[in-house]
């Protein structure tokens, strides 16, 4: 439950407002949900236009996440990020997400006739900005990386779905504005008919 002193103190810690609502009422969640909508959106472009397997949906809701924070919203001025660091976020790490990229594999670890990279698709970033998570399709698997050289300009799937990420982002808050009065006069329509049945 999220109504309970300790809970409490720590949204007053940290200056966050608390808002309840009518239990078993999503509509009166309207920035919450339009926010779940707006990351369910993007992981769908990243799976589908990046074309990275569903399975990695997990890492993929991870950059999802890691990139709105480094968004300036709707009717703000500073990111999520700055907002909770006090500092402007790194923005320079940031690629295409699914472009070809290629990790660069130590000498303890090949042979002198082996390859020095594997080659791979980002898939997202690291916890450090230093850092990169890179889908190996070869190997089916992921892997975090600091040496990683990217090929964004010939992936022509990449450029399809990066108009459609911009547009998700744009449409978070808008036209999805929260209007309690509305949604209480929606919930009370809803529980007026039900209880006349």
């Amino acid at each position: 439950s999220f109504n309970n002193e300790k809970f409490e103190k720590v949204c007053e810690k940290y200056d966050i407002y608390h808002e309840n609502t009518i239990p078993w009422s999503p509509q009166m969640n309207g920035s919450v949900e339009r926010e779940n909508r707006t990351v369910a959106e993007m992981l769908r472009v990243f799976i589908h236009g990046a074309q990275i397997p569903v399975k990695y949906w997990s890492e993929l809701i991870h950059t999802v996440i890691y990139i709105m924070n480094r968004v300036i919203r709707t009717n703000e001025t500073i990111t999520p990020y700055e907002k909770w660091y006090g500092v402007k976020p790194n923005l320079k790490n940031l690629r295409k997400i699914g472009c070809k990229c290629f990790v660069h594999v130590p000498k303890v670890l090949r042979t002198k006739l082996q390859p020095t990279a594997k080659e791979g698709r980002l898939i997202g970033y690291g916890d450090s900005a230093l850092f990169y998570r890179v889908y190996l399709p070869k190997e089916k698997k992921v892997v975090t990386a600091k040496d990683v050289s990217f090929v964004e300009e010939s992936n022509e799937y990449v450029n399809s779905y990066t108009e459609e990420i911009t547009t998700c982002l744009q449409n978070t808050n808008e036209d999805e504005t929260y209007d309690l009065e509305r949604d209480a006069n929606v919930y009370a329509n809803v529980t007026s008919v039900e209880e006349e049945k």
